[in-house]
Parts: C-alpha cells; sequence; structure tokens
C-alpha cells in the first residue's frame, strides 16, 4: 500500500528561518497527532545542527524526544523522533507506523516503508522546483497526496 503524501506550503517560502521554524512546528503537530508512531526528520546535512537546536528549544513549553543520527542514546529508549540527515541511516521500526517529514532535496527510494510522508514546500527555488517534481511524480504512479498551507 503506498503512503499518504501530504505537501505542507509555506506562506514565506523564501525565508531560510522561517522554513525551519515551521519545520519544527509540523513535527510538534505530528508528534502529538500521532502518539505511538515514530517520526523520522530528514533533513540537509547542513541544518541538522539548527534542528536538533530548535527541537529543544523553539517551543519552550513542549519537550520533542529527539535523536541525532550521531548521537544514538546508549540506554534502550523508545526514540519518538530521529533527526537525520543521510537517506541510509534512516532506522525503521517494525511494530509503528513509520512517518517522515522530509525536509531535504532527497528522498529515500524505500518510500513504500512509511505511512505517511509529510514534505515541507518552501526554503528557496530549487527545493520548490523539487517539491513540483515530486508533486507530478506522485501524482502520476497514484500515489494519494494532500496539500495543506502552513503559517506561522
Amino acid at each position: 500500500m503506498p503512503p499518504l503524501m501530504v505537501f505542507h506550503a509555506l506562506k514565506t517560502p523564501d525565508n531560510p528561518e522561517e522554513f525551519l521554524k515551521a519545520a519544527v512546528y509540523l513535527t510538534e503537530k505530528l508528534y502529538r497527532k500521532n502518539q505511538g508512531a515514530h517520526l523520522i526528520l530528514l533533513c540537509d546535512p547542513e541544518d541538522l545542527s539548527l534542528f536538533d537546536d530548535f527541537l529543544w528549544t523553539l517551543i519552550p513549553e513542549s519537550f520533542l524526544p529527539h535523536q541525532t543520527e550521531d548521537h544514538k542514546a546508549s540506554l534502550s529508549l523508545p526514540t519518538v523522533i530521529d533527526l537525520i540527515s543521510k537517506p541510509e541511516n534512516i532506522p525503521l521500526e517494525r511494530d509503528i507506523p513509520n512517518i517522515l517529514i522530509n525536509v531535504s532535496q532527497i528522498l529515500p527510494s524505500s518510500i513504500h516503508t512509511f505511512s505517511e510522508i509529510h514534505q515541507l514546500v518552501g526554503k528557496n527555488t530549487a527545493y520548490r522546483e523539487f517539491c513540483r517534481t515530486l508533486f507530478r511524480d506522485y501524482k502520476k504512479n497514484g500515489i494519494p497526496i494532500q496539500s495543506e498551507a502552513i503559517t506561522l
């Protein structure tokens, strides 16, 4: 069964800081909505530390339990959000839904292992063109698509 593909369009697409904030708010929204699911935030390598910082600090009253691919928890604790910059490092859980939040220009080849894929649209012109291509490809291949606007 193909995953549900949701494109989230950012109202201010050329503001990099707004893009990062929108990704964190989207992650928090999906975390609250999908208790018990495994969320994977896939970002560009240069944004990894910024996302890590924002997941800790952007929403003061909220705690988003996460780990980065370089700093795995040494204990066997359930990780709710994995922050990844390399698709080959995506850890998949077997018995719970895996939900991908993609804010990179990379799409893992194993998209059918996810129950949902959320693609944030914005950042810059090249990134928006990448998202348009994804949208056309998914639509052509019969993958269910939804679109939502994000405002901060």
